[in-house]
């Protein structure tokens, strides 16, 4: 596999290049004009807005952003004072900074966080940051976590999605009337997920139909219609979606032919 960093406006995606020997396509142009809502910039986008990319094969796709770490192990490191294999180590969105949250995925499938804690993200049921890692309440069958600025979920084995933290745009995804989650809830209508990822203030899963959902920010994923804190299904006709990239502001996916689709604010 090969991999490039393609730019769109402030963001960039890092696509993985499947093999092919064929020569790249030219690039097809994206829809002109579009409609904008007053406070939306320039460089925002309708979902589905189709990316020209030039490239013949994408085989994956994975946000790439300088203030972003996200670290898969190779190997299975201890996390501290546990006795358990970390499998994934992720920083709230923005970066291991000094007010950030961390939280690590174990092999056990359970989940713990540490770190800055005012609004509930370490899903522990306190609001208080810590330097040692706690279990995050009611999480055992994990196989994959995706942090926020100040929100983080949990896609479970069994195809669920579980928040915690910050909700004030329904970015947890269970559409009560809550500003903070000290505790995991479950996004509504989400039992089929295969993959997640977190913005600033929305979350996204990819189900195993290659359906993407959405729910949060709206704008962050291209839609103007108010989402009421519930996950939105959001279809590219005729395609079937194959993997999902999350910036702060906006929302892309690629489907099975290797065509690259965002929406939001790039």
């Amino acid at each position: 596999m090969n991999r490039r960093a393609h730019r769109l406006g402030a963001a960039t995606l890092l696509v993985v290049l499947g093999c092919s020997s064929a020569a790249p396509l030219a690039p097809r142009p994206m829809r002109p004009a579009f409609p904008r809502r007053a406070g939306q910039g320039e460089s925002w986008l309708p979902w589905p807005t189709r990316v020209a990319t030039g490239i013949r094969r994408v085989a994956g796709l994975v946000m790439d952003a300088p203030t972003r770490e996200h670290v898969t192990l190779a190997e299975p490191a201890v996390v501290v004072r546990s006795s358990e294999e970390a499998m994934q180590l992720t920083c709230s969105w923005g970066g291991c900074h000094e007010d950030a949250h961390v939280c690590a995925l174990l092999s056990s499938g359970r989940v713990r966080c540490w770190g800055g804690a005012g609004v509930g993200q370490r899903g522990d049921g306190t609001r208080e940051g810590a330097t040692e890692p706690s279990r995050v309440a009611g999480i055992d069958s994990a196989v994959d976590i995706a942090l926020g600025t100040h929100h983080t979920c949990a896609l479970l084995r069994d195809g669920e999605v579980w928040c915690w933290g910050y909700d004030v745009q329904g970015q947890l995804g269970d559409g009560a009337d809550h500003s903070v989650a000290t505790r995991p809830v479950r996004a509504a209508g989400v039992h089929d997920a295969v993959a997640i990822d977190a913005g600033d203030y929305h979350s996204c899963a990819l189900s195993r139909a290659g359906l993407l959902l959405c729910w949060g920010a709206e704008a962050a994923f291209g839609i103007e219609t108010p989402a009421d804190a519930l996950p939105v299904a959001l279809p590219v006709a005729g395609r079937r979606l194959v993997a999902i990239a999350v910036g702060g502001h906006y929302t892309c996916a690629l489907d099975a032919d290797g065509d690259l689709w965002c929406g939001g604010d790039l």
